[in-house]
């Protein structure tokens, strides 16, 4: 639970950086892979969903939940008896909880999803996000 609560604050401070006076600086990385890449200089939280509500879905959002600068703003899974663990067990509201991809973001502004399912629905739900 450290590793991801130590994995999810990188990310965050990668992707949600102070924003500065009358000044916005592109992020310019060193990767050729990514030299098109801008960095979003934002003050706003990074709004996080999570695929999966099994044990290491739940992991993850009680990880990004307990982190400042971090939204969850949805957990889903097709399996509605790990949703009522996460409901029951791990207490996360009911509105942000849902049983399908399309249910979770649909109204819902997302900048980060992470993927807790099976490693081979990984590629599918990848797929769907897009």
């Amino acid at each position: 639970r450290r590793f991801i609560k130590k994995i999810l604050r990188k990310i965050i401070s990668a992707v949600s950086l102070p924003q500065r006076k009358n000044s916005l600086r592109a992020y310019k990385p060193t990767s050729p892979q990514i030299k098109n890449h801008k960095m979003l200089w934002t003050q706003s939280p990074v709004r996080v969903a999570v695929i999966g509500a099994g044990k290491q879905g739940r992991a993850i959002a009680k990880a990004a939940s307990g982190i400042d600068g971090c939204l969850l703003t949805a957990l889903c899974d097709i399996n509605n008896e790990q949703l009522d663990v996460a409901r029951q067990q791990d207490k996360f509201e009911e509105s942000i909880l849902f049983d399908s991809l399309y249910k979770a973001l649909k109204n819902k502004e997302t900048d980060l999803v992470f993927i807790a399912t099976h490693g081979a629905s990984h590629a599918s739900v990848a797929a769907h996000l897009y």
